[in-house]
């Protein structure tokens, strides 16, 4: 027997050679099995996918809501210090360093939040130089009036009713 006869052989069946029809029958079944595998797996990645991206924006909408409340949270505080400041000042007439000083102490341990506050008097043109021997005198050494221009230069400050 050659190797052709045993090829011929195995294409026969009990009553004949195997018609082409069922040999496509055979590939057509296959094929339509893995199209269906492939439907069945693309439609649960789908489905996964979907529900992996509605959990991880749920996800990120809960931290962001936490964070947003705590942003706002400290907003709040600091703007509660202002609010205080704004009441202590709108009170008195004149409000000097140490009573400055002993309204914000215990605002300011209270709220962390805030670093710190600075007492800035008000001084009239004719106090510059009072209030350069006031500076002098409680250590800062060499003080000068001076703003920022409009280029973001330090320069002496202009005249004007109330620094």
């Amino acid at each position: 027997m050659s190797g052709n006869d045993v090829n011929d052989q195995s294409r026969v069946g009990l009553r004949g050679p195997i018609p082409w029809w069922a040999k496509g029958r055979i590939w057509i079944v296959t094929l339509l099995t893995l199209g269906a595998a492939l439907t069945v797996a693309m439609y649960i990645w789908r489905v996964t996918l979907q529900r992996e991206t509605a959990r991880i924006n749920s996800q990120f909408a809960q931290q962001c809501g936490v964070q947003v409340q705590n942003v706002e949270f400290r907003l709040q505080q600091s703007q509660n210090v202002l609010q205080f400041l704004r009441s202590f000042f709108a009170a008195s007439e004149d409000v000097y360093r140490y009573e400055f000083a002993e309204f914000c102490q215990p605002h300011l341990a209270s709220v962390p939040v805030v670093k710190f506050v600075a007492w800035a008097p008000q001084v009239y043109p004719d106090g510059f130089e009072a209030f350069s021997e006031f500076a002098d005198r409680h250590g800062v050494s060499n003080f000068e009036f001076w703003e920022f221009d409009s280029e973001g230069v330090p320069t002496f400050v202009q005249t004007r009713p109330v620094h």
